[in-house]
């Protein structure tokens, strides 16, 4: 560990709604704050949200990605060209939410300090390109009950790539998750202006 090093801090800003542009402006005024400035080639992955026991379905979402560009260019075009952008999003063709709609038992897991917690999952609606899904977590030690509502936008990887070329990227592979087979798109790109 490095003893020069500053602390460690953490920015949390509230969001009410996924447009990147309001992404864009929360992630300018972090970055101000913490004084990132990226510089030279910056390889920029955003697999800030990854799925897990508890929560299946998490991901980062498309908006975040399209605002993570913009912000970035703004703040003096932080990938410059020949900059690398690497991200997945989830297959439509996949049909990911049939499985989550036949999940219908409880995953139940121990949580240090916590107990026994207990999940149940529900999709709400299926409105291609959103889906909608509704996690419900029971904390039994105490009864409880924390209900977090999302809708997911699938994106096929036309789209996708449409969005990175509007942004200045092109796309040099487009490959398969390898811890997820068949479930995700994992884009190579690259800065072109």
């Amino acid at each position: 560990m490095n003893p020069n090093a500053s602390a460690p801090r953490v920015i949390i800003r509230h969001c009410d709604a996924y447009y990147s542009e309001r992404i864009r402006a929360i992630l300018l005024e972090g970055m101000r704050e913490l004084g990132i400035v990226p510089r030279g080639r910056t390889l920029v992955k955003p697999n800030l949200v990854s799925a897990g026991d508890m929560f299946p379905h998490a991901h980062t979402r498309p908006e975040f990605g399209e605002g993570l560009l913009l912000a970035l260019q703004d703040i003096g075009a932080a990938l410059r060209p020949r900059g690398y952008l690497v991200f997945e999003t989830r297959r439509p063709g996949r049909r990911a939410w049939e499985e989550w709609a036949a999940e219908t038992g409880p995953v139940r897991r121990e949580v240090a300090g916590r107990g026994l917690v207990e999940r149940r999952l529900e999709v709400t609606a299926v409105d291609l390109p959103f889906v909608s899904f509704r996690n419900t977590y029971t904390f039994r030690a105490d009864g409880t009950v924390i209900t977090s509502d999302s809708t997911l936008r699938f994106r096929e990887r036309d789209e996708v790539e449409s969005s990175l070329a509007a942004q200045g990227y092109r796309v040099l592979d487009v490959r398969d998750a390898p811890d997820r087979p068949g479930r995700e798109f994992v884009f190579i790109s690259e800065r072109t202006t």
